[in-house]
């Protein structure tokens, strides 16, 4: 994932690790971040004369908190658990719940009232807005982490699945609306995969 800056960019790389999971290989993502560099420059997407700084890292929340307010207290963005589970995206759902934040943060002063019980409101108004979608693909992420190798190669040698999924993570779209048409190509490469498989 690239961000575009002014005079440099702010290239990603991101792992999904489920916690408790220790069979799973550890991979170094320094190392793979360093190759998939040298991969952008190679294929002439970024210039081969770009300088890297040292990079850094974080852990992002996969799913929301099951609570986001207190007495006197709305979470927004990040602190929420609001990101795209998949991209790992959270610039919309921040700026979507930090709008609703203070549309009910301002009522609550209105009305003089700062109770848990009032600011309730704004989680109700975050799942009605985005809540369908970031559960959706909270479930999605699970079953791509399963057999994630496979869903990788139906998804390359599929473009309308690969562009469905692009409008998708990159929020264009939602998965609550694409859910059926998703379903239905999915199978479809899937079968069609399978199929091509068999015959090689």
């Amino acid at each position: 994932m690239g961000v575009p800056q002014k005079n440099h960019l702010n290239i990603g790389l991101g792992e999904y690790r489920r916690l408790g999971k220790k069979n799973r290989v550890r991979k170094n993502l320094k190392e793979l971040y360093k190759n998939y560099l040298n991969l952008l420059k190679e294929n002439n997407i970024i210039p081969k004369e770009t300088k890297t700084r040292h990079p850094r890292g974080g852990t992002l929340p996969v799913k929301p908190l099951k609570k986001t307010y207190s007495d006197r207290v709305l979470l927004v963005g990040d602190a929420a658990g609001f990101i795209n589970p998949v991209s790992g995206e959270g610039i919309y759902y921040a700026l979507v719940s930090g709008e609703m934040a203070a549309k009910v943060a301002a009522e609550a002063i209105e009305n003089n009232d700062t109770s848990e019980q009032f600011l309730s409101t704004y989680q109700r108004l975050c799942e009605n807005d985005f809540g369908r979608d970031i559960k959706l693909l909270v479930k999605s992420t699970k079953q791509w982490e399963k057999q994630d190798t496979r869903f990788l190669k139906i998804m390359s040698q599929d473009k309308k699945l690969a562009e469905m999924l692009f409008t998708i993570i990159t929020g264009q779209k939602s998965i609550y609306e694409l859910r059926w048409s998703l379903i239905k190509r999915y199978l479809y490469a899937s079968l069609k995969y399978s199929l091509k498989s068999k015959n090689h």
